[in-house]
């Protein structure tokens, strides 16, 4: 990696902790100490999430939803990785297809300025697969069902289940063929 870029994934982690460290210190003012400590303890279970995210051996995958949120998009993104889960290292460029695919038709898709928000649950015990779990104003969900219909009868290493697609709400979990 060139200094360059170093220098600006250390910008962002730099402006994403004191954005943090701000509202720690205005609720700290306003002598709001219960919302200090929740937003110290929400803080925490994201960093441990992040932290295993790293060690699930995705470098491309766990780089992509690491500084997806440093820029400007249509909805929030959140992570949970499940305790103790193992090394996915094989599946790391089909998990990037996917959520890189997903995540670009899903921005196209939202109405802009509502509270969109997406969790993906990266479950990576016994059999690893990952959840997507979507909910806000969803604009242009023809484009949304479009990319299920032709994500499902492409020729990929993963298939999703249990879809719910709605203008409220999506959901779906997929799994590797591996």
């Amino acid at each position: 990696m060139d200094a360059k870029k170093e220098l600006e994934l250390l910008n962002h982690s730099r402006h994403d902790w004191m954005n943090v460290l701000q509202i720690i210190k205005g609720n700290i003012t306003l002598e709001r100490y219960g919302k200090v400590e929740e937003i110290v303890e929400k803080t925490i279970q994201k960093k441990e999430h992040e932290s295993r995210l790293t060690r699930l051996e995705i470098p491309k995958t766990a780089a992509y939803l690491l500084t997806f949120n440093w820029y400007s998009r249509m909805f929030n993104l959140d992570i949970e990785v499940t305790d103790n889960a193992t090394s996915c290292s094989v599946y790391d460029n089909e998990w990037y297809d996917l959520i890189t695919n997903f995540l670009h038709i899903l921005d196209q898709s939202l109405i802009p300025g509502a509270d969109n928000k997406l969790l993906i649950t990266i479950d990576a015990l016994e059999k690893p697969f990952l959840e997507f779990d979507f909910l806000g104003e969803i604009e242009k969900l023809e484009e949304i069902s479009n990319w299920f219909y032709t994500f499902s009868s492409s020729s990929n290493h993963c298939f999703v289940t249990n879809v719910v697609c709605n203008e409220k709400e999506i959901f779906f979990t997929a799994w590797n063929n591996k």
